[in-house]
């Protein structure tokens, strides 16, 4: 499962990421191996996460690249 699969109100732990360019950002603000992430909202390529209290919104094409449980 990838986190673009998540639903809203689902939290699920981050297991691997396919890391480049896009996926550098997410990483500097938690979103990390081990960690464990909430979706909170999603709009049309847009999805919010809610990681360590901290609301952060990444594409859609971004949270596919980073496998969750």
């Amino acid at each position: 499962m990838t986190l673009d699969e998540l639903k809203p109100g689902e939290s699920a732990r981050i297991t691997g990421m396919n890391v480049d360019d896009t996926t550098l950002k997410p990483i500097t603000m938690g979103i990390v191996e081990g960690s464990t992430i909430s979706c909170m909202t999603k709009m049309y390529q847009t999805i919010e996460f809610n990681v360590y209290g901290t609301h952060i919104a990444i594409s859609k094409h971004t949270a596919k690249k980073f496998d969750c449980e």
